[in-house]
């Protein structure tokens, strides 16, 4: 079964919330906050953000969990999607 969350689509959402206004002056935790909630499959209130950069909602079709803590910075692109790619795999 193919994943819904292809690294195109990942890439997709990623650049959707590079745009949001704001976004670099909000701190790492929103960042990662924003960009996680968009890539959640499904209702909003299954998506749960921890400030100890814990994340759990809905990828690629199954409830998961990402800790963040380590992630690199949301805006070094392909080392984020790259890693974001194995988080949610």
């Amino acid at each position: 079964m193919p994943y819904s969350n292809s690294k195109a689509i990942i890439e997709q959402i990623y650049n959707f919330v590079l745009e949001k206004h704001g976004l670099a002056s909000k701190s790492r935790f929103m960042q990662l906050s924003i960009f996680f909630r968009e890539l959640h499959e499904g209702d909003e209130s299954k998506f749960t953000a921890d400030r100890s950069f814990y994340y759990k909602g809905i990828f690629n079709n199954r409830e998961k969990s990402v800790f963040a803590n380590a992630a690199p910075d949301f805006f070094d692109k392909h080392k984020f999607l790259d890693w974001v790619v194995k988080s949610i795999d």
